[in-house]
């Protein structure tokens, strides 16, 4: 995958590029936060492990401190406190190297995830990551949201595991070549290829219409069907949308049922559930 222009330049072109994905990224998950509470889907810890893993240019110091910057950055201009803003991004960034350290003792022919096995190494990775946030939010729940050092790590661990599980395969799986790309659209668009696609689109829908935490369920027959019509990349993207959708729907339905108090065990209960339930089709 060619990023960056050849030379001198491409480190710091390639650090500038991750730095804008996690900034842009962070600003979505702001958004998402229900009652000024975690985010309900937070890409950026994924966005940035997954490149850091797929592309192996871009793990450098100069990285590191483009997606800091781009974390900080989207915090203070939606404006966090300043030590709020420093002790989430510290989490984050933690989180990210967490995952990383576990990544870089895996072989990287099986970080592709072309086999059952690497799937559960990249599992392994994931709860790592998930670890280190859940260990990070001990401390720092207490002082941000004034509640139980267990009830952090239980959200934190929570939603690093559901996002990371919904973003990282689709990164890990990207096909590589323009070729190979071409390829994969056209495969797709056939007819005949449409149909397990729009049963999820119409499940999905179906399962927000009714809503509650149950909704979530609702797209699992559809997202077997398209676990064994389509690869695993347009698997990993189907299931990444779905996740997205569920989460920040599920968290804004509960947030307006509760005019804007949360309930944090119900909130818990879903992103665990949803992890699980989506970590099936790969």
């Amino acid at each position: 995958m060619q990023l960056a222009p050849q030379g001198l330049y491409r480190p710091a072109w390639n650090a500038c590029l991750l730095g804008l994905g996690v900034f842009a990224l962070c600003l979505f998950g702001i958004l998402s936060r229900p009652g000024g509470d975690l985010a309900s889907f937070w890409p950026a810890n994924a966005f940035m492990l997954g490149m850091l893993v797929r592309y192996p240019h871009f793990a450098h110091k100069g990285s590191w401190v483009a997606a800091a910057t781009g974390y900080l950055l989207a915090d203070a201009l939606t404006g966090s406190p300043l030590t709020k803003n420093l002790l989430l991004n510290a989490g984050n960034l933690l989180s990210v190297a967490g995952g990383y350290l576990v990544f870089r003792r895996i072989d990287p022919a099986m970080r592709r995830l072309r086999t059952p096995l690497s799937v559960l190494y990249m599992l392994l990775a994931i709860v790592c990551a998930a670890f280190t946030a859940g260990l990070f939010g001990l401390y720092a729940n207490p002082y941000l949201f004034q509640d139980k050092p267990i009830q952090g790590f239980a959200m934190w661990f929570a939603t690093e595991m559901a996002t990371d599980i919904a973003f990282l395969p689709a990164l890990l799986t990207l096909p590589e070549w323009k070729r190979e790309r071409r390829q994969w659209l056209r495969q797709q668009l056939q007819p005949a290829k449409l149909l397990p696609a729009l049963t999820l689109l119409l499940s999905a829908a179906f399962g927000a219409a009714v809503g509650g935490p149950g909704a979530i369920a609702f797209p699992v027959p559809a997202l077997m069907w398209c676990a064994v019509s389509y690869s695993l990349f347009t698997t990993s993207i189907l299931t990444f949308g779905v996740s997205a959708w569920s989460l920040v729907s599920i968290a804004m339905t509960l947030q307006g049922a509760t005019s804007g108090n949360v309930d944090r065990d119900l909130l818990l209960s879903v992103r665990m559930g949803l992890s699980l339930v989506m970590l099936t089709p790969i």
